[in-house]
């Protein structure tokens, strides 16, 4: 979708952020039920809750300045850890357990953001597997756009519970490596299950970073089951999203052979091959977070005028695709040497149930 006026930023914030990961990016990773991990702390997060009340209290004065119209969060599992320990206790005390269980609803979740912001319009939590959080996005857009006013949106997840865990050990598609790094894309089943947060805020009034365009789509092709992706989705979204090839991708990616190589197929056939990356080698899946983590480091990538490049140990890239050229001649994080700055990146998203979803973020410094 595009407006008939320009959409903007106002303020990005998140976990994992580029400045906590990178100096090393080897830290941060456990495991649980033998598979690894990344949680955000020590431990694995108690809520999603909880997550969010720590990014609120992080949040600069001027995210409260005003209130937004609306409040739009994404999360694919919700509540799923204090819900399944209330369920515990319910065995053994049920009176105990029944008293905080309202808690555990998703939209729980929107509220509590929209209480901490005042805010007394909309206040949703949408769920749309792994592109609920450029979801919560897409709707923020709409409200944006329809009412000129301000809008909240972000994700969140908290999935470090040994039943998620162990249903995408179950599917394949967890990384059996006991070694950072735990993902290898494009070339095998091994996605490492992680915590997410971001919030963030949209509206007309001007600012460096334009939402260009943003799509979802949710394709069912005959045939295709709840955990396949059809090979159409992708190659329809980008063609939705932009004619004009952005300069950059950030993708999906999360670390599963067949999904990876559709997507990347799909970039190749629609835009060429443009320099991409995977953000899961170093941050983890976050599920329904991960699309907005992605505008996160994109964000940064085009404030910092750097990329990130495959290394002896670890890739991030396709093998053998383009990449820019660089003033250094190695290491993970490189300033960009080109003739036209870094301005236009897409982030591509995907999810289980056939949906995909793309953002084009362009940044023009005031």
């Amino acid at each position: 979708m595009k407006p008939d006026s320009p959409l903007y930023l106002h303020g990005l914030w998140g976990y994992p952020a580029p400045d906590e990961v990178l100096p090393s990016p080897a830290q941060g990773w456990s495991f649980l039920s033998g598979f690894a991990i990344r949680p955000l702390g020590e431990e694995p997060a108690p809520s999603a809750r909880y997550l969010l009340d720590k990014l609120l209290e992080s949040l600069p004065p001027q995210a409260f300045s005003a209130a937004p119209g609306a409040v739009y969060i994404g999360t694919a599992r919700g509540e799923i850890t204090p819900l399944l320990s209330l369920y515990d206790t319910w065995k053994v005390s049920p009176t105990e357990a029944l008293r905080p269980f309202p808690e555990t609803t998703a939209g729980a979740l929107s509220t509590l953001v929209a209480e901490r912001l005042s805010c007394t319009g909309p206040a949703l939590t949408l769920s749309q597997t792994c592109i609920s959080g450029i979801a919560a996005l897409y709707q923020a857009y709409l409200y944006a756009a329809a009412t000129k006013e301000p809008a909240c949106f972000g994700a969140v997840e908290a999935p470090l519970h040994p039943l998620l865990i162990e249903s995408f050990a179950h599917l394949r598609l967890c990384t059996r490596r006991k070694a950072f790094p735990f993902t290898l894309p494009f070339s095998e089943n091994s996605v490492v299950l992680s915590e997410g947060v971001v919030l963030g805020f949209i509206s007309p009034a001007h600012s460096p970073w334009q939402i260009e365009r943003i799509a979802l789509r949710i394709s069912r092709g005959e045939g295709t089951t709840f955990t396949g992706l059809p090979e159409a989705a992708f190659s329809a979204l980008l063609r939705s999203l932009s004619e004009t090839p952005p300069q950059a991708v950030i993708l999906h990616a999360p670390g599963t052979r067949k999904g990876d190589a559709t997507e990347l197929a799909a970039v190749e056939a629609v835009w060429g091959r443009l320099p991409a990356l995977t953000l899961k080698p170093l941050i983890g899946h976050s599920v329904g977070a991960s699309g907005l983590l992605s505008l996160l480091w994109a964000q940064w990538l085009l404030s910092q005028q750097v990329w990130l490049y495959n290394t002896e140990t670890l890739r991030v890239s396709p093998p053998d695709w383009p990449t820019f050229p660089a003033h250094e001649p190695e290491g993970l994080v490189r300033h960009l040497r080109l003739e036209t700055p870094l301005r236009r990146i897409a982030i591509l998203g995907a999810g289980f149930g056939g949906g995909v979803a793309g953002v084009i973020l362009q940044y023009a410094p005031l």
